[in-house]
């Protein structure tokens, strides 16, 4: 009986911590993040030799409802290829992903996974394939997945992020050419 009567309180001190845990990460946050990407173009019309890596930022916002999220930033990101003829291919963009979060284990530590819509918006770059300068799209959309760790730093919440982009969309305006973008990330950031 003095076993069980431990494991309720036990159990009760964890969820009651985890309830006041949670009311307090209720609400809007905002937030920059930092982070690296590589790159490089998938489709049936080029072959790529290499991939690129560049850094990336910028800012978020998060509405937060307990244990799921929707979160939306606007990146500046490089995306590109090291081509057939060795030359270094980069494409300037400004990305705006609005993902929906899923935490787990509402404690210290809040492992998540994430999924969502990228919306894409070319600054500037051009792709030159078999002696071909394509015109580029200005804006495509996008698809990421991913994953991180965020938990308490200093009283704020950082986070640890991996994400994944498949482009959906052509990246040329060029009939005859297929290609389209994907990135690896990797992300610090915080929220407050």
């Amino acid at each position: 009986m003095k076993r069980f009567t431990m494991t309720i309180l036990c159990v009760f001190t964890l969820l009651l911590f985890a309830q006041n845990e949670a009311s307090a990460q209720l609400g809007m946050r905002t937030g920059f993040k930092l982070g690296r990407t590589q790159s490089d173009f998938i489709g049936t019309d080029i072959d790529p030799l290499g991939k690129i890596k560049a850094n990336t930022g910028g800012v978020s916002l998060e509405l937060n409802l307990i244990l799921l999220s929707f979160q939306a930033d606007v990146l500046y990101q490089n995306r590109g290829a090291i081509l057939e003829d060795g030359d270094k291919t980069k494409l300037h963009y400004i990305s705006i992903p609005v993902v929906v979060k899923k935490k787990f284990l509402p404690l210290l530590l809040h492992p998540y996974i994430l999924a969502g819509p990228e919306w894409n918006y070319l600054l500037s770059g051009s792709i030159k394939v078999d002696d071909v300068k394509a015109d580029m799209k200005k804006s495509g959309i996008g698809f990421v997945v991913g994953g991180g760790l965020e938990f308490g730093l200093l009283g704020k919440s950082a986070y640890v992020e991996g994400r994944y982009h498949w482009g959906t969309s052509e990246l040329t305006k060029h009939e005859s050419l297929n290609i389209k973008d994907r990135t690896a990330s990797i992300y610090l950031g915080i929220l407050f």
